[in-house]
């Protein structure tokens, strides 16, 4: 694993009590972004984003071209 200075919202993983208790903010008036504000705020405050590089994830492919 290595640090990280950021992360993307649809490939990230918290622990439930983490995210309690560091909550991702949705009160801004972003369309996108709010994760990284949300990981800014978390290096201020001293917390380490991990980047695994083994960890994998598949998504669904896109439904149609109304999806785009």
């Amino acid at each position: 694993m290595e640090p990280a200075a950021g992360y993307f919202l649809n490939n990230v993983a918290f622990r439930r009590q983490f995210l309690l208790d560091h909550p991702i903010p949705t009160e801004l008036s972003l369309y996108r972004g709010n994760c990284v504000i949300h990981a800014h705020t978390l290096l201020q405050q001293g917390e380490y984003i991990w980047r695994q590089p083994q960890a994998r994830a598949s998504h669904a492919p896109p439904n149609g071209l109304w999806h785009f």
